[in-house]
């Protein structure tokens, strides 16, 4: 049996395509703390040892960012493009993502006897 991999998978960004993906980099959610630690918190160890045990809390979460690499040229979209919130689908043997992104960096590059390739980033907008 061969290995997932996303060569081949489709990608629409409000309903254009954006070619054919040949990789992706997917950067999970993130979550951001504050320090809460009170003036008398806790000491572990002694001497040049000495900790604090600090004391936080979750403040936000941070939205997952997907960077595709493509082959083809995306119909629809353009330098005007950026920023443009809409639905973002990719369906793959890896991945598969249904929901609400904006376009944060679009590019294409189209070499003189090779194949149009292409690169986007997406912030999901978490909602």
């Amino acid at each position: 049996m061969a290995a997932p991999h996303p060569q081949g998978s489709s990608i629409t960004f409000g309903g254009y395509s954006l070619g054919r993906m040949t990789g992706f980099n997917f950067q999970k959610a993130a979550g951001s703390s504050l320090d809460v630690t009170p003036v008398g918190a806790a000491l572990v160890g002694s001497g040049a040892g000495v900790r604090v045990k600090r004391q936080i809390v979750a403040t936000m979460i941070e939205p997952a960012v997907v960077q595709i690499s493509f082959f083809g040229m995306p119909s629809g979209l353009n330098d005007d493009s950026i920023g443009m919130i809409d639905t973002l689908v990719i369906s793959s043997s890896v991945v598969n993502v249904n929901a609400y992104a904006y376009l944060a960096d679009y590019s294409a590059d189209n070499p003189v006897g090779d194949k149009v390739k292409g690169t986007a980033t997406f912030q999901l907008t978490g909602a």
